[in-house]
């Protein structure tokens, strides 16, 4: 990968721009939802993981990260305030959680490595992403019933619904910086504004799946209504 230009490197201060405080403001409202909303974990870390795939922020994909880790940790604050409730192991075996704990540990090595390695400190994404794994992992491990995942239609549908809205804001962008830049204007937008069009559809066959799980699986009575409870802290 070879050095990376300084420059090209985001800072403090890019928080206090508007893309920053926008950024901030959608990461507060998701853990603030989170904590009273503890079911829609899974729908909104799905939402979050689709998302990400698309927009760029200074020419970086942080709308995952950020969106994600904004999930993760409403989880723990909702968990922090609830230290007594559902504390039974779900999930794992210990040699499954060993395994795991150590693939972990050897991926944030691998990256931190990288960092060093290659100079080039966009790398800690990949730190903060195995981190994070580790922590779901943990969450789903010890507090399982508190966060259920949805079923597989809610699961499709969620995927599908979310993959319409991302590829529909892609073709919109496409189109807009067309007409300000002329006929490659969708081409110039790619790895500033948003992802390259190989990333942006990779998880497509994903979605085509979970579609056709959607279409195939019918319905259950009040399922859409059960889905998200309405459910306090106290």
């Amino acid at each position: 990968m070879g050095k990376v230009d300084p420059t090209l490197l985001l800072s403090w201060s890019n928080v206090l721009t508007w893309g920053g405080l926008i950024l901030l403001l959608i990461s507060l409202a998701i853990l603030i939802f989170l904590t009273q909303r503890p079911r829609l974990f899974w729908p909104m870390l799905i939402i979050a993981g689709i998302l990400g795939c698309g927009p760029r922020t200074a020419g970086y994909l942080l709308l995952d990260e950020i969106m994600s880790g904004a999930v993760v940790l409403g989880a723990l604050l909702r968990i922090s305030l609830l230290r007594s409730k559902h504390l039974e192991k779900t999930v794992f075996t210990s040699s499954h959680a060993l395994v795991f704990n150590l693939w972990i540990g050897f991926m944030i090595m691998e990256s931190i490595v990288g960092v060093i390695y290659n100079e080039d400190f966009r790398i800690i994404r990949w730190i903060l992403f195995y981190s994070m794994l580790g922590i779901i992992a943990a969450i789903v491990h010890y507090r399982g019933k508190e966060f259920p995942f949805p079923s597989v239609r809610h699961t499709s549908l969620i995927v599908v619904i979310t993959t319409m809205v991302l590829y529909t804001v892609y073709l919109g962008q496409g189109m807009y910086f067309e007409s300000i830049l002329g006929q490659h204007g969708r081409f110039l937008s790619q790895d500033t504004f948003w992802a390259g069009s190989a990333y942006a559809v990779f998880p497509s066959g994903d979605r085509a799946s979970a579609a056709m799980k959607a279409v195939s699986t019918p319905p259950r009575a009040g399922h859409l209504q059960s889905s998200f409870p309405s459910r306090s802290i106290a």
